[in-house]
């Protein structure tokens, strides 16, 4: 999420969300830290992750995606791969077909 946090399209949300201060250490995280992924995740506070994402257990991502109820008429899912191996993003698909998919 840092990574993309820390692009110009989402650098005009935080500041318009008031999180112009945590836009600011996420940009110096990657830009100048891009090697350090622990400093840019950490970078990220659970509030604003919290914000722009769902994350969890299935249970739980189900029940923060109902949030968008009525919100958007077609979800995209994505998994994160920055750091991860090929099989564990597979792995992540997977999660989120089992947990979304319709049956």
């Amino acid at each position: 999420m840092g990574r993309f946090m820390a692009t110009r399209s989402y650098s005009l949300v935080l500041e318009t969300q008031g999180w112009k201060k945590e836009k600011e250490a996420i940009q110096h995280a990657f830009f100048t830290t891009n090697e350090d992924f622990e400093t840019l995740v950490a970078a990220v506070p659970d509030e604003i992750a919290e914000a722009h994402a769902i994350y969890g257990t299935p249970d739980e991502v189900r029940e923060q995606f109902k949030r968008y109820d009525g919100v958007i008429d077609t979800p995209t899912f994505y998994s994160a791969g920055f750091s991860m191996t090929p099989e564990r993003v597979k792995e992540n698909i997977e999660f989120i077909i089992e947990t979304f998919g319709k049956k």
